[in-house]
């Protein structure tokens, strides 16, 4: 179930993500912004990188570019950065198009690639956005 406190991480994770749209990313570039949360407290945001491979990331397809996810980067900086059970905490995916506007929200919905990884890392709740057909907005959850 969806609270307001979900709400309010996707709220300050997705302005994280158009800040770096409109800053650091090139405009035709997807940004995708991850945090890890418990409570209202984000403790580590992860972003996406179309020039560094990860190697925790699994290869799903044959000779296909590996790129950095911000869903992993984000639980490996979270391991690195603290000794803790993560099965307790929040992830949090964002998505913002290739659009040069960086208000237009896309589906951050974790690939194929990334699932395995979550699991495997303990992570029990994601949260996540989509449109459907009517162009409206909705916060969805994955409990793993």
């Amino acid at each position: 179930m969806i609270t307001t406190r979900d709400v309010n991480i996707f709220n300050r994770t997705l302005s994280r993500a158009r800040r770096l749209k409109s800053n650091y990313f090139e405009s035709n570039s997807r940004v995708v912004v991850a945090s890890i949360s418990k409570g209202n407290r984000i403790l580590v945001y992860g972003v996406n990188s179309y020039t560094k491979s990860h190697p925790s990331t699994i290869q799903t397809k044959p000779n296909v570019v590996i790129t950095k996810h911000a869903e992993v980067d984000a639980i490996n900086k979270f391991v690195n950065m603290f000794d803790k059970d993560i099965s307790n905490y929040t992830l949090c995916v964002v998505s913002l198009s290739h659009s040069i506007q960086p208000n237009l929200s896309i589906s951050s919905k974790p690939c194929e690639s990334c699932m395995p990884f979550i699991k495997q890392s303990g992570m029990t709740r994601v949260i996540y956005h989509e449109f459907n057909n009517d162009i409206k907005f909705s916060i969805n959850e994955i409990l793993l």
